[in-house]
């Protein structure tokens, strides 16, 4: 009978630390793809401004309530991002628009506005401002009803 040698030290580790080693790379590279995704599908650190065209209509729509201050909230549960925007970002938007000589005029659609008559008289004086430097606005009532506060911020259009 013959003898079984033991075998060596560096016949068992080498192998085995190469084979984990090999394990190891592909497992950080699958982990840095599934993280570079999970980054990426947010944008690259935060929104980038729109390009604006020339003789461009800035497009508002003002639906349902309005907020003092917008917001932006993540919903794990449902993994999705719910943003508001408020008043004070109206009020941006339509100072920014008025300044910007690439945007003739606003086209304003309005869908059941529900907010405090303060924040509609705001938004209202804006586009009164924003009507005064030579620019217009088009109203467009959205849904069967006009409600009286869609017709307030509406009766300062062309």
């Amino acid at each position: 009978m013959s003898e079984k040698q033991p075998i060596s030290f560096g016949k068992i580790f080498w192998p085995s630390f190469l084979a984990i080693l090999i394990v190891s790379i592909i497992g950080l590279i699958i982990f840095s793809l599934i993280i570079g995704g999970i980054v990426g599908s947010f944008g690259e650190f935060g929104p980038k401004p729109l390009a604006i065209k020339s003789n461009s209509v800035l497009h508002m729509t003002l639906k349902g309530e309005l907020t003092d201050e917008g917001y932006t909230s993540f919903d794990p549960s449902e993994f999705k991002v719910e943003q508001q925007i408020g008043v004070v970002d109206i009020l941006y938007g339509i100072e920014h628009a008025k300044k910007d000589s690439k945007i003739k005029g606003i086209y304003l659609e309005l869908d059941n506005v529900s907010s405090p008559y303060s924040n509609l008289h705001e938004i209202r004086k804006a586009l009164e401002d924003f009507k005064k430097s030579g620019k217009f606005i088009v109203a467009y009532g959205s849904g069967e009803v006009i409600s009286q506060k869609d017709y307030y911020v509406s009766s300062i259009a062309d």
